[in-house]
C-alpha cells in the first residue's frame, strides 16, 4: 500500500508535538526518577537519570520527525 501524502497541517501538527515532548519528557523522567529514588532510597540520582532519558526521549522523537518530513 501506498502511503497518503501529508499535508502542511499534519505537519504542523507532529512538529508541535515535538515542543510538548521536550517539556515534558524531561519533567515526567524527573518527577518518576524522584519518585522511584525515594521508594528505593537512592536519593536524587535516579530523578536526574530519569530527566536525562526523558531528554534523550524527545530528541529522539525530533530527529525521527525531521527525517519523515524531509523525506
Amino acid at each position: 500500500m501506498t502511503r497518503p501524502e501529508s499535508s502542511r497541517a499534519s505537519f504542523l501538527a507532529e512538529g508541535s508535538t515535538a515542543g510538548v515532548l521536550f517539556l515534558a519528557g524531561p519533567v515526567a523522567g524527573y518527577f518518576l526518577g524522584k519518585w522511584l529514588g525515594q521508594w528505593l532510597g537512592l536519593g536524587s540520582v535516579p530523578a536526574w537519570i530519569g530527566a536525562a532519558l526523558g531528554l534523550v526521549s524527545a530528541f529522539v522523537h525530533l530527529l525521527r520527525l525531521v527525517s519523515r518530513i524531509s523525506r
